[in-house]
């Protein structure tokens, strides 16, 4: 395994946020020429292109270096390699990877697909989603955690309600997947993704006896709200709390980079909608400390 193999998830987050799987051939060719780009060389356009033919020759018994591309000539599969590249470029920074550095990522089940751009997670190094399905898990990601916290912390009774956007929905699955298998849990209005129905959830648990924060938190870092309702827990025996659970932060995967994308030749795992920024607040009871 190469240098580049090994090290990707230590890599920074923006040089591997979108990443698509392909052959080991053309990974290795776009890593070549990526480094002489750098090092302000000439790309060898010939080497690249032949790379991409024979990754999609693989599978027949004709020579990539002897045969034409649907009746294109080589010369010409090479400028249209070099034209594809460019755009891609443009659209967005998209990562190439091998099969063999896809197999120490985790994906949905299914994938990874062909041409697919996967959006990483901005906590977990390891983990990789279809774009068009980012930010919805995204939002399942910091729910759970919310309410894991507040779980750990000895809650015994949480009220959500919304505040702001509109993914109904997303939230009220979110809502039901965290609560534990000793808790109960009700839901108020409507689960519709569009509608401005008020929607509340409630959710009552045993109650923690020992309250602490759990370890591997990626969103807690950034949330101050979170960390106080935390501290006046364990420091000082609080009984209620009040915070917000809000998701703003589009990560730059929005319409117009999927457009983009598309346009390149990229799938992106289904229709990729919107971000919609919502808010959510969280109240309820811990359990009295001893």
């Amino acid at each position: 395994m190469n240098r580049e193999e090994s090290n990707l998830v230590a890599e920074p987050y923006t040089s591997r946020q979108l990443i698509v799987v392909s052959h080991g051939e053309t990974v290795e060719a776009h890593e070549q020429e990526s480094r002489k780009e750098a090092q302000g060389t000439n790309s060898n356009w010939t080497q690249l292109a032949l790379a991409a033919l024979k990754n999609t020759f693989q599978s027949t018994k004709s020579d990539p270096l002897k045969t034409y591309v649907i009746g294109v000539p080589i010369e010409l599969g090479i400028q249209a390699f070099k034209a594809w590249r460019k755009q891609s470029h443009n659209a967005a920074p998209v990562r190439k990877i091998s099969n063999q550095q896809a197999e120490k990522l985790l994906f949905p089940p299914g994938h990874p697909r062909p041409g697919t751009v996967y959006v990483g997670h901005p906590f977990v190094s390891t983990v990789y989603f279809p774009m068009a399905d980012f930010h919805r898990r995204m939002l399942e990601h910091k729910w759970n955690e919310a309410i894991h916290l507040l779980e750990s912390l000895g809650a015994t009774k949480i009220r959500a309600e919304h505040v702001t956007g509109a993914a109904h929905d997303i939230a009220a699955k979110a809502f039901a997947s965290a609560i534990s298998s000793g808790a109960s849990a009700t839901i108020d209005g409507s689960a519709t993704l569009k509608s401005s129905t008020t929607l509340v959830f409630t959710g009552e648990y045993p109650g923690a006896k020992e309250p602490k924060i759990p370890d591997n938190l990626g969103w807690f870092p950034h949330e101050s709200t979170w960390q106080r309702v935390a501290d006046g827990r364990i420091e000082f025996g609080r009984t209620r709390f009040s915070m917000e659970v809000t998701y703003l932060n589009d990560f730059g995967v929005n319409v117009d980079v999927g457009a983009k994308l598309t346009k390149a030749g990229f799938g992106l795992g289904g229709k990729l909608n919107d971000h919609d920024s919502s808010s959510w607040k969280l109240e309820g009871e811990f359990r009295p400390l001893a």
